[in-house]
């Protein structure tokens, strides 16, 4: 997980309508010295950058910084990824098999920390350490009662 995350510049839209930024930067630092942005002015997908170029991936969509990279016939090695019929069929097919899927609870989870803490860093205006270890804001209690309250209450499924 990251060990710090900002949100910057978030506009929001002239309507009653929703309560979803339409402008947005989370800036998360990890380890290591890495940084990322999760952005509305970033292209959709990622983009892996390395010494000798880069991959861009976006659900179905590949390029490459060397076209050699994404070529039918480039000899990709021994390692295999797992082919997904989409997150949803994924799940019901592991259901079903108990294989694991494509994208665990675990998975699931570390995705979406960043943007849990982009909002509570937004609601306060405030940079966040975060402990990924023991899922904690540090330093900032505040903070950390927000990331952990209840979103849903009043909330139900009918019938149940």
């Amino acid at each position: 997980g990251p060990l710090s995350v900002e949100a910057v510049d978030w506009k929001y839209p002239a309507t009653q309508v929703y309560d979803t930024p339409r402008d947005y930067e989370i800036v998360c630092q990890y380890p290591d010295n890495i940084q990322t942005s999760i952005s509305s002015q970033h292209q959709l997908g990622t983009k892996w950058i390395g010494d000798e170029g880069w991959v861009y991936v976006n659900r179905g969509k590949l390029t490459a910084s060397d076209t050699r990279l994404v070529a039918k016939d480039f000899e990709r090695g021994k390692e295999r990824l797992f082919a997904s019929p989409g997150h949803m069929q994924n799940f019901l097919d592991c259901v079903r098999s108990r294989d694991t899927c494509v994208a665990p609870a675990e998975i699931a989870h570390r995705s979406i920390t960043p943007g849990y803490l982009g909002y509570v860093s937004h609601q306060l205006g405030k940079k966040l350490d975060w402990d990924a270890k023991n899922l904690a804001i540090t330093g900032n209690p505040a903070a950390h009662k927000l990331l952990k309250r209840d979103y849903r209450s009043g909330w139900q499924v009918a019938g149940f």
